[in-house]
């Protein structure tokens, strides 16, 4: 139920988070815009000082699990071997079909930015994938490459000033 919605429930002091959808919306469910964190549309970065404080076990301390934290943060060797290993030639060439498709409907002012941080993922989990996606959206590596030097996670979620 969305009743903090209603102008006389809602809190007067804006939130901003991603939270979207449900039954009887009545705020225009924030339209087109991004529902997820990190995007390339807003300079949001997460308040430290709200991270809830780590919890006292009998024998153990439970803390917050960051999945990005140094040496937690392989996201492309899985993706890779599946790719390289498990996925037939006609596979392989379905997968990159299908992400050439979805990724021509990138548009807005942010279309190159967008299109050239996916590649970056699609590369580092396999060269071939990468270079496979590239040339299905046409794209130069070398220039793109050039346009966009690499940044870390945290150079990405720092807003500019």
């Amino acid at each position: 139920m969305n009743y903090e919605q209603l102008p006389v429930n809602r809190c007067p002091y804006s939130v901003n988070n991603y939270e979207r959808d449900g039954a009887m919306r009545l705020d225009g469910n924030a339209g087109n815009a991004p529902n997820y964190f990190p995007n390339s549309f807003d300079n949001i970065i997460p308040d430290e000082s709200y991270k809830a404080q780590p919890l006292e076990l009998d024998t153990n301390i439970a803390d917050h699990f960051n999945r990005n934290a140094e040496g937690e943060n392989d996201h492309f060797s899985q993706p890779g071997i599946f790719y390289r290993e498990v996925l037939s030639d006609h596979d392989k060439k379905n997968l990159v079909s299908n992400i050439v498709g979805a990724m021509k409907g990138i548009s807005g002012p942010k279309k190159a930015e967008i299109t050239n941080r996916q590649l970056c993922h699609f590369f580092r989990a396999d060269i071939g994938l990468g270079m496979a996606i590239a040339m299905g959206l046409g794209v130069n590596v070398e220039e793109s490459q050039s346009l966009f030097p690499h940044k870390t996670a945290v150079e990405q979620m720092t807003p500019i000033k």
